[in-house]
């Protein structure tokens, strides 16, 4: 079970990971959004980051439970070992909003700023990309 355990917690990270690259990747090639190309990146970026939410509540579940469990069985040493990797994922999890809310807030074209902040609200409040 900890072997699962931690393998759960390796994937989630390496999830948030991806995105964090994705990301840093895009603020890196794009200060604004100025022409449809970079509002098509900029579409993808969102998909490929909504999909892999999905993908990381998908494995949150399993580990959700699996955290549980250690806490139920190993008592003290089962909640602070599971505390202990939660807070490193919270901590990176909230580095990575901030990337994305820079991202999401980046200056626009007027002609493409509606599109442009459909897509972000998007991003945030559906689960799937309906653009």
């Amino acid at each position: 079970m900890t072997y699962a355990y931690l393998v759960l917690q390796l994937c989630l990270f390496s999830l948030s990971l991806f995105g964090y690259f994705q990301v840093k990747r895009f603020l890196s090639t794009h200060n604004a959004i100025a022409n449809p190309t970079h509002l098509d990146n900029f579409k993808t970026l969102v998909r490929m980051n909504m999909y892999g939410a999905l993908a990381y509540m998908v494995l949150g579940v399993p580990a959700l439970l699996l955290s549980i469990y250690f806490g139920w069985n190993y008592g003290i040493l089962g909640i602070v070992g599971v505390t202990a990797i939660n807070v490193l994922q919270l901590v990176f999890g909230q580095h990575l909003r901030k990337l994305e809310d820079r991202a999401r807030h980046m200056q626009c074209s007027r002609e493409l700023s509606g599109e442009f902040r459909t897509v972000g609200e998007v991003w945030f409040k559906k689960a799937l990309p309906n653009f």
